[in-house]
C-alpha cells in the first residue's frame, strides 16, 4: 500500500515537471531571425506627451512632409496654403506620442532583411524641449500585420502594427481640410438663382392661394410650376453636397479654366436663405429669435472628359463624393456622366465623361461634385 501510495506522489510530482516545463516553453516567442524573445502583449517603444509635439516630419514615396504647429494649428511647411486636417494631424500625433511594438527582436537595426537599410519612412518628431525622436520604418510582415521598426537610441528592431504603419503611406490630400457648406434646412430656403453667362434660371418659393408652390423660370424666360419631388431633388442637389473629393487646393486662374470655373464658362448659383438668430447675437439686439436673410453664393464648371484621360487629379483620394438624400450611381457620385462625346482635332469623335466642379464664392479650392439632381432646374 506504501509502495503504490509513493508511485502515485511519484507520478504527480512527474506531471507537475511537465506542466512547468511546457508553460515554460509557451512563455518564449521565437522571432523571425531565429531569436527568442519574451512573449509580452505590448512593448513600449517611446511614452511622450502629445502636446509635446511641435512637429512631424516623415517621408513616403521619395517626397518628405513636414509639419509644423502654430498654436493650434498645423503649417504645411512644403506650402503654407495647404489647409491641414487638424483632426488627421491630430492622429498622427497621437499615434507618435505612445508607440507599441507587439514584438522587439535583437538584430542588426540596418538589416536589409526587414528592409531598415532602405527605409519607407523616415520619421522625425520635434518636441518643445528640443531634440528629435527618429524612427525608421522598413517592410512589412504579412504574416503578423505588422511593419519592422527602429528608433533611434534603441539597439532592438521592433514590430509595430501595421496601422500605425499605414499612417505615413497615405496620400498628401489625405490630410486636407475641406470647406463645407452651410447648414440649410429646406425649409427656409426661398429661392435658388443660376446666372450663366447671360442668361439666368431661378426657382422660387412663392404662395398661391395659402399653398406654397415652386416656380422655375428657365433660360429663356418660360416659367412652370414644378411638382415637389422634382423640387426636392433640386433643392438637395444644390444645397446638400458634402465636399470631400478636393481636386486643387490653390487653384490658380489658369487652372480655374480646366474645370470650367473661369469667369467666362462658370456658373454662379446664389441660394437665398432664412435663419434664426438667437438674442444677444450680433445680427440682433432684440429679444428672443429673429429671422435674418442670407445668401450662399458659389460656382459650379462643367467639363466633357474624354474617358481614356479620366485618371486620378491631384487629390488621388479614395473618398467619394457624396450628395444627401440622392440614390446616385457610382457614376454619379463621381459627378461624371457617359452620355456626351468629344471631337478631337483630327475630327474624330470620343466617348466622354461630363464631370462638375464647384468652388465657393472667395475660395481657391476646387471640388469634384455631383448635381445630377438638378438637371431639371438647368433645363
Amino acid at each position: 500500500m506504501k509502495k503504490k501510495n509513493l508511485s502515485l506522489i511519484i507520478m504527480a510530482a512527474l506531471l507537475a515537471a511537465l506542466v512547468c516545463a511546457y508553460m515554460a516553453v509557451s512563455g518564449m516567442d521565437t522571432a523571425d531571425d531565429g531569436s527568442e524573445t519574451d512573449a509580452q502583449t505590448e512593448i513600449s517603444v517611446n511614452q511622450i506627451s502629445q502636446s509635446s509635439i511641435t512637429s512631424i516630419s516623415y517621408t513616403t514615396g521619395g517626397e518628405e512632409r513636414t509639419f509644423t504647429l502654430s498654436g493650434e494649428r498645423w503649417i504645411y511647411a512644403q506650402d503654407e496654403t495647404f489647409p491641414v486636417s487638424t483632426t488627421a494631424l491630430s492622429d498622427i500625433a497621437s499615434a507618435l506620442s505612445g508607440i507599441l511594438a507587439e514584438r522587439a527582436i535583437e538584430g542588426d537595426t540596418e538589416s536589409a532583411e526587414y528592409g531598415l537599410d532602405r527605409p519607407a519612412h523616415v520619421i522625425r518628431v520635434g518636441l518643445s524641449a528640443g531634440g528629435t525622436l527618429v524612427y525608421r520604418i522598413g517592410d512589412y510582415n504579412k504574416h503578423t500585420d505588422t511593419y519592422y521598426m527602429t528608433a533611434e537610441g534603441h539597439d532592438r528592431i521592433y514590430m509595430v502594427r501595421a496601422a500605425f504603419g499605414k499612417l505615413f503611406e497615405g496620400e498628401l490630400y489625405d490630410l486636407l481640410e475641406c470647406e463645407s457648406l452651410p447648414s440649410i434646412s429646406t425649409e427656409n430656403i426661398n429661392k435658388i438663382t443660376a446666372e450663366i453667362g447671360g442668361a439666368r434660371i431661378t426657382l422660387e418659393k412663392k404662395t398661391e392661394d395659402e399653398s406654397v408652390v415652386w416656380t422655375h423660370t428657365n433660360r429663356e424666360g418660360g416659367e412652370a410650376v414644378l411638382e415637389q419631388e422634382s423640387v426636392d431633388k433640386i433643392l438637395t442637389a444644390l444645397t446638400q453636397q458634402k465636399l470631400s473629393v478636393c481636386v486643387e487646393h490653390n487653384a490658380t486662374d489658369e487652372n480655374l479654366a480646366q474645370y470650367g470655373l473661369d469667369a467666362a464658362s462658370r456658373e454662379k448659383i446664389t441660394v437665398s436663405y432664412d435663419v434664426k438668430i438667437e438674442a444677444g447675437t450680433s445680427e440682433t439686439s432684440l429679444g428672443g429669435e429673429t429671422t435674418v436673410s442670407r445668401e450662399l453664393v458659389y460656382y459650379i464648371g462643367r467639363v466633357d472628359v474624354p474617358v481614356s484621360d479620366t485618371t486620378d487629379t491631384a487629390a488621388d483620394t479614395t473618398a467619394s463624393t457624396d450628395t444627401t438624400a440622392q440614390d446616385t450611381t457610382a457614376s454619379a457620385e463621381s459627378g461624371a456622366t457617359t452620355e456626351d462625346s468629344t471631337t478631337t482635332e483630327d475630327g474624330t469623335t470620343s466617348a466622354a465623361e461630363r464631370k462638375t466642379y464647384l468652388s465657393l464664392d472667395g475660395s481657391r479650392m476646387v471640388y469634384e461634385v455631383s448635381i445630377s439632381g438638378a438637371d431639371v432646374f438647368f433645363e
